[in-house]
């Protein structure tokens, strides 16, 4: 094909393909030192002649398709496309090995590492290297060498690698795993003099290149060489510990098919069997002891912390970045739902400056997937969003699959905290996405956007989602998405005037409290409801604990609705012991621009009414019919402002609004 950019164009779509690219991605990559619209024109001429060099007879419409955004994709149809292929057959073949099927495993990655012939686009390799999506591809590639290498030598093929692990090694010096490879191969050839060569050759080189020692990991292989160490003989049985490889096989099939079935007893035992039958030293224990951590964290609060601590100390042990990037933001997870919000914060904080530092570009999708979801409800939503949409420029599993619905979800969590109403479109999407891919629906997804529809005023849909989401959990659902679903439940009846079954299932769950994060918003419906009763010492009680709380409070509500309600309280007590006036600036200070929390009803406009606050200091909150009914509340047109609590579906905020019940509406 003529013409170098041509060329780099083809082939930055061919990463991407089917998936289209933005042009301003395009021309960074083609033209790096022009502005979009001065590249504009001649992109568009090269986009015409790779039409016409790729046209097809016979095959319906164009070779390269325009995108609604000004980006362009190429349609594969029929084409067969090598890096596509690889990529597939890598992510098949690093299953089946990570199950223990070695013959299987190796077979399709050796498949994928044939396709490559030299470096990615050949001749224009040094200008496109920068690229990230090369990076990324380059750094598949190695991994999906070391993999091979693992399944070939536990199935005894030492002596026919060791040339080809030379040959990787010198194009990658610095992939210490590739070093091991060698060392273990060189060692079971009976070359022993020459594996500790191999080590000390290396020692010399990164002491020059980075003033850095070798990983722990390689330093105790080193020793283990030197003293014959009978493990490395018996690879097979070391590594698989007390099962054998197809109980192994077994084991990580049966948890497979259970996380893919939302079985998440059934994945916690089979990981918990799989892992106490490992070895100390087997080098998949980490992995494992992290899956079984965000297994376990799913059906309890608080539960997988210790696992989640040792697989972090075994991946720090072997220099392992991303698999502690991983740990981390697992570990951020769990104390984020017991109501941890400073351990959550810690655990993300390192997670992202190791994210940062990583070489050859962003980390994994699902690592920036993890890191969208924390930092959304850790109180970074605009951080969250910059870090979703490049996770969607980005990621090359993005088109499909429960990542990608977790992406979207985790992304409409960062939205809704900002006011975007295109949050509760984010949260469809997930739902849609994970249906077309699993053929059910993760209860999580369903609560978004139950919380969504709630936040914009639509309570309907919320009891609508919520019927759905009760269905499913009855099928598939954890135990903390049956004690989320237990607080949604109390919220509806209160919102449907039951507030006799609202207070008898908010007080079962007070009385049980486990430091769930959802603690926060059921103590709201608690005060609400002593407020209407009129027991104001309950309330001021509830009150207090939600003020106690806001130090560790891990959902963001809790700084708006602890205020309001201690100003609601103090006003209808006739002897406010705080400056009304100063509560409800520190509430609409903590909704900043996000949305009016669903729970406040008409609390946050009694409090403003009461210390004389106009409509207008609600202008810099989200749109909503929350907003709208409290501003209609605030000009003293109840009767408009019971209309729309109405329309939004909350019974006792259109009674509270025309003041019928007592105490309420003065």
């Amino acid at each position: 094909m003529p013409g170098q950019q041509r060329r780099l164009l083809l082939g930055l779509l061919m990463l991407y393909a089917p998936e289209p690219v933005g042009l301003p991605r395009i021309v960074a990559a083609i033209c790096p030192d022009r502005s979009v619209a001065d590249a504009k024109p001649a992109l568009h001429v090269q986009i015409h002649r790779l039409r016409r060099l790729l046209e097809q007879p016979g095959s319906p419409g164009e070779p390269v398709l325009s995108t609604c955004d000004g980006g362009y994709a190429l349609r594969i149809e029929a084409l067969t496309v090598d890096v596509r292929d690889f990529r597939c057959q890598v992510d098949r073949g690093l299953r089946l090995v990570g199950e223990g099927r070695h013959g299987a495993g190796s077979a399709l990655l050796r498949q994928a590492t044939t396709l490559w012939a030299g470096d990615p686009f050949g001749a224009a390799y040094p200008r496109v290297g920068r690229w990230p999506e090369v990076r990324e591809l380059v750094e598949v590639r190695q991994r999906a060498l070391e993999a091979l290498f693992d399944a070939e030598l536990a199935l005894g093929r030492h002596v026919d690698l060791v040339a080809e692990i030379q040959e990787a090694v010198d194009r990658y010096p610095a992939r210490e795993r590739l070093r091991e490879h060698l060392m273990v191969a060189l060692y079971r050839s009976g070359r022993q003099v020459e594996a500790g060569e191999c080590y000390r050759a290396y020692r010399s080189w990164k002491n020059a290149t980075t003033g850095l020692e070798p990983a722990p990991r390689l330093v105790e292989l080193h020793r283990a060489v030197l003293r014959h160490d009978p493990s490395l003989r018996a690879a097979e049985a070391s590594t698989q510990g007390v099962h054998t490889a197809p109980v192994r096989s077994a084991l990580l099939s049966a948890a497979a098919f259970a996380e893919q079935m939302g079985g998440h007893g059934q994945v916690v035992e089979s990981l918990r069997l799989l892992v106490t039958g490992l070895g100390s030293d087997d080098p998949e224990r980490a992995r494992l002891l992290l899956r079984l951590a965000g297994a376990r964290a799913r059906t309890a609060v608080g539960a997988g912390t210790e696992e989640a601590d040792e697989a972090l100390r075994l991946f720090t042990a072997d220099g392992d970045r991303l698999g502690i990037i991983e740990t981390e933001l697992t570990r951020a997870r769990i104390a984020w739902c017991a109501s941890r919000h400073g351990a959550a914060r810690q655990s993300l904080t390192r997670a992202r400056q190791l994210m940062a530092a990583l070489p050859g570009g962003p980390p994994p999708g699902s690592l920036m997937t993890s890191a969208v979801g924390l930092l959304a409800v850790t109180g970074e939503p605009a951080a969250a969003l910059d870090l979703a949409d490049a996770a969607l420029r980005n990621d090359r599993h993005r088109a499909t699959g429960w990542e990608n619905a977790r992406l979207l979800t985790n992304r409409g969590l960062a939205r809704q905290r900002l006011g975007d109403p295109g949050a509760l479109t984010d949260h469809r999407s997930a739902v849609a996405r994970h249906e077309e891919a699993a053929g059910w629906v993760g209860v999580s997804l369903l609560v978004n956007v139950m919380d969504a529809a709630a936040r914009l005023g639509d309570l309907g849909e919320h009891r609508r989602t919520l019927d759905r989401a009760d269905a499913m959990a009855r099928i598939r659902g954890s135990s903390l998405d049956l004690r989320y679903l237990d607080a949604a439940r109390a919220w509806k009846e209160f919102w449907a005037n039951d507030l006799t079954a609202a207070g008898r299932r908010v007080r079962r769950w007070l009385n049980a409290d486990d430091d769930h994060f959802l603690t926060d918003r059921c103590l709201c419906l608690d005060a609400r409801l002593r407020l209407i009763a009129g027991d104001h010492d309950g309330a001021g009680r509830v009150a207090e604990r939600m003020l106690d709380r806001l130090g560790r409070a891990s959902l963001r509500d809790v700084t708006v609705t602890a205020p309001v309600i201690a100003a609601a309280l103090a006003v209808r007590r006739d002897r406010p012991d705080r400056s009304v006036g100063e509560l409800v600036e520190q509430a609409l200070t903590a909704v900043g621009s996000g949305f009016l929390p669903s729970e406040l009803g008409v609390e946050l406009p009694y409090a403003m009414r009461a210390c004389g606050m106009p409509p207008s200091a609600l202008e810099a909150i989200a749109a909503s019919p929350w907003r709208d009914a409290a501003r209609a509340y605030l000009r003293g047109d109840g009767r408009t402002a019971a209309h729309l609590y109405v329309r939004i579906g909350s019974r006792p905020d259109a009674t509270a609004a025309t003041g019928t019940r007592s105490g309420l509406g003065r």
